[in-house]
């Protein structure tokens, strides 16, 4: 990706706030005063990205890190993949406010319900269970978790 706008005499002014938002201020800036090309390197190496998935021949690289991907995200319970984002949200909107303190305290009190799904987590681990399979329990368990 290269933000060249720059050696036209211009700026990058639609793209802009999300460029900043997502690669940081300082990296941002230099790059859109450089106008040099950004790689997908340099973006994992930033977090902007997580992954690189190279082009294969059969075709078949992206669905296999997809499948490994989504194995690994099947660990998370998906209250609290919720809540996690929720957590994101009010950091990214609301850093600082009383509505972060307020969403946060909500979020706390919502994962410390004796019928929620960290009571099941925690049952689970204090059983000997490291990492509970949250699809066949939430399938096999009363409690029920909203996506």
């Amino acid at each position: 990706m290269t933000l060249s706008e720059v050696k036209l005499g211009l700026c990058p002014a639609t793209i802009s706030k999300y460029v900043v938002r997502e690669w940081g201020l300082a990296f941002a800036r230099e790059a859109m005063l450089s106008a040099r090309p950004v790689g997908p390197l340099e973006l994992k190496a930033l977090g902007v990205i997580s992954q690189i998935v190279e082009k294969d021949l059969d075709g078949d690289g992206l669905s296999r890190a997809l499948d490994l991907y989504l194995a690994k995200i099947k660990v998370a319970a998906p209250k609290a993949s919720s809540m996690c984002k929720e957590l994101v949200r009010l950091e990214w909107k609301e850093a600082g406010s009383p509505k972060q303190a307020s969403g946060i305290k909500a979020l706390f009190d919502e994962m410390m319900k004796a019928d929620g799904e960290a009571a099941l987590g925690l049952q689970q681990f204090q059983s000997g269970v490291k990492s509970p399979r949250w699809d066949e329990l939430l399938l096999s368990n009363p409690i029920r978790a909203k996506l």
